[in-house]
């Protein structure tokens, strides 16, 4: 079997080697494609993701969160999960880690899992603003923790998109970060990949409350949660053409 799995990062000026590492990447997973390393042929798919934070957290929500209709009499408090994904643009940006502001949009959804609804949930867009009043970077350093504050409007439907509203969250983060530039690679006769990543990577800790509004609910949210802050990626994978004809017969 022909396998290699390699950290490729060089020795070189780290400016120079990030603004190479996803181009050096395709090229290197083209030249093992051609080279036959993936037995019978390949097909190499490209892949990326931009620099962005995922996050879930359990909490609570206080009022009339359930359609009113359906339920007029509602608990004062119910258990909900909140989870949202966005995009961070200034993530990517080296040598910025001591910025004082972040701006992003993502998507954030709500699920209450013991409602009589079975499940219901609210999901959206948001935007994000961002402010760090404290931090701790090392002179010159490329990470270290710091204090986010953010608040983040809201456009809201339900579940079914059959009602329109919106809301306004407010977030407390203590986070580790760090900035990165690697590649990676593996190949072998049952294909591979070859990518990399840059950007800012950390996990922090994240509590927050919200209010929100949708139709005739009205109530407030309260979360404590996890977040994971993750570079940008790219790069290719080679998927064997028998893997593919045989999934289509």
């Amino acid at each position: 079997m022909l396998a290699t799995m390699a950290m490729l990062a060089r020795s070189q000026p780290r400016a120079a080697r990030g603004a190479r590492t996803l181009g050096r990447a395709a090229l290197e997973m083209a030249v093992l494609a051609g080279f036959g390393a993936c037995a019978g042929g390949c097909l190499a798919l490209p892949f990326g993701t931009p620099p962005m934070t995922v996050s879930a957290a359990p909490g609570v929500a206080l009022g009339k969160p359930l359609p009113v209709q359906a339920m007029p009499e509602q608990p004062k408090g119910r258990a909900v999960i909140e989870g949202r994904a966005a995009i961070q643009p200034l993530g990517a940006v080296e040598g910025w880690q001591d910025r004082r502001f972040d701006v992003s949009i993502g998507y954030l959804a709500e699920l209450f899992p013991k409602s009589e609804l079975l499940g219901y949930t609210h999901h959206g867009a948001f935007l994000g603003f961002t402010h760090h009043p404290w931090m701790s970077v090392p002179p010159g350093g490329d990470g270290g923790v710091r204090l986010s504050v953010t608040a983040m409007p809201e456009l809201l439907v339900t579940e079914n998109d059959a009602e329109l509203g919106g809301g306004m969250s407010f977030d407390l983060q203590l986070e580790t970060f760090g900035y990165v530039q690697t590649d990676f690679a593996e190949m072998s006769i049952d294909g591979g990949y070859a990518g990399g990543a840059v950007g800012e990577g950390g996990v922090g800790l994240d509590v927050g409350a919200g209010v929100r509004g949708i139709g005739e609910m009205r109530y407030w949210s309260l979360h404590l949660g996890l977040v994971l802050r993750l570079p940008a990626t790219g790069g290719v994978v080679a998927v064997p053409i028998w893997m593919l004809a045989d999934a289509l017969d």
